[in-house]
Parts: structure tokens; sequence; C-alpha cells
């Protein structure tokens, strides 16, 4: 059974530009500047957005990414990283356990929803603070388009004798050391860059090669009705099954 959750958000500070409100998130809004290479790489309609925080519980993961290293240098190479596509898992530091759990500032801090293996890893999750922070792309509309900051990280590579390289990932350029190129994933759909840095590649050669990386929702939480209960949504695909009034 899922959970009737119903919340009003307050003023995070004394300064109404940073107040809450009733903005349908338990997460003030606030300033900054969004776009590619942010903690804030993508704009989203406000029932998206809703979609996106409130509704999806599990990703799945569908990329054929390709981390090459060392190719042509000291250390015996090329070696060859894969990234793996699959259920993308519910994780981090307290991740939520139920519906209720999204309300609280503790409830949803750094979630990871993370595939591959040893040391090889991507994540997609909520970056750059505790507290998830979203930016309200038009302050003055009652109903705006929002930017959520998400995040899809990681880390290709290995350790073999004397050789040890890795190709980073993230959507926020400003952490790498070096952008060697970028390219585009999805989330739920909606386009977002991802830059990546191959310079530490011990003097050899770096090569990515990807087509897609898609990032999207494969299990939702259910909610429970207001009166009658049972569940509101389909947990497979995300229907409505009846009212919320209910």
């Amino acid at each position: 059974m899922g959970d009737n959750v119903r919340f009003l958000t307050t003023n995070d500070t004394a300064t109404p530009a940073n107040s809450s409100g009733a903005n349908g998130f338990p997460i003030p809004f606030v300033t900054g500047t969004p776009g590619a290479g942010t903690p804030w790489p993508l704009k989203v309609p406000f029932d998206e957005a809703i979609k996106l925080y409130w509704r999806v519980k599990n990703w799945q993961l569908s990329t054929d990414l390709v981390v090459t290293l060392d190719a042509e240098g000291a250390f015996g190479g090329p070696y060859t990283y894969s990234a793996v596509s699959g259920t993308c898992t519910i994780g981090g530091v307290n991740p939520p356990a139920r519906e209720l759990d999204l309300t609280g500032y503790e409830g949803y801090v750094q979630v990871n929803f993370g595939t591959g293996g040893t040391g090889n890893f991507l994540l997609l999750g909520y970056s750059g603070t505790q507290v998830p922070t979203w930016i309200q792309d038009n302050p003055s509309s009652n109903v705006s388009d929002l930017w959520p900051n998400f995040e899809i990280t990681g880390t290709f590579g290995g350790i073999n004798g004397s050789f040890t390289a890795s190709v980073q990932f993230d959507t926020r350029s400003d952490i790498l050391s070096t952008v060697s190129g970028s390219f585009t994933a999805t989330i739920d759909g909606n386009d977002v860059t991802v830059y990546y840095d191959a310079s530490q590649n011990g003097g050899g050669i770096s090569v990515v090669t990807v087509d897609h990386m898609d990032f999207t929702p494969q299990e939702f939480w259910p909610y429970a009705a207001l009166d009658a209960g049972g569940a509101i949504y389909d947990t497979s695909t995300g229907a409505q099954i009846q009212s919320p009034l209910d």
C-alpha cells in the first residue's frame, strides 16, 4: 500500500524571494543560471517536474557507451570498458523507502540510481547540495517551467600494473578538470548534454564512443487515494488508476 501524502512547504529563509510557498515541492525554488554544464541541465514543464520528483521510483538505463583506454599507449592496451544497461535501483544517502519520505529534506538527499561494475559506474540523481534545488524559469508566472538539478555522473577505467586511467563523465562541466568532448543523453525523453574528461590516461589515447544513453522510468510510486485507499498509479506503467480524491 502506498502513502497518502499531504504537505505544505514553508520559507527556507525570511527572504520572500526564497519562499518555497505552495509550489508543489517540499523544497524552495532558488535563483541561479541554469543550462548545459550547470547543476540544472534541463528545463521541463511543471507537470513533467512533478512526475520526475514525485512519481518515478526507479529507472532503466539503456546505453552503448564504450571507453577505450591507452590505445597505442605505453601500457599494452587498448583496454575497453563498456557501460552496463539495466535497472537503476534507488540508492544513495538516506534513500526514500516510501512516498512520505519524499516530503522531508533528509528523506531525498543525494539519491543516486546506479549501474555498473566495481570502479565503473553511471549515476542519475539530484546533485549539488544536500537539499535538491530547483530554479523557476519564469518566476512571475503562477505555473512555470522548472530547471531541476538532475546530474548524470560516472567513471570508466581501470588499473593494470602501473597503468591507472579513467574517463570521467558529468552533466556539470565545471567539476571536470578538462572537457575533452560531449554527447547527448536523455532523462525521460529530455535531452541533456553529458561532458567527459579523457585526459587522465597516462600518456595514452582515450576514445569514447556512444550512440545513445537513455534513462527512462521503470517503476513508479503507487501512492494511496484520499478516502477509498488503494493505489493511485500503476507501479509498472505510471498510469493513473483512480482519482487521488477518491
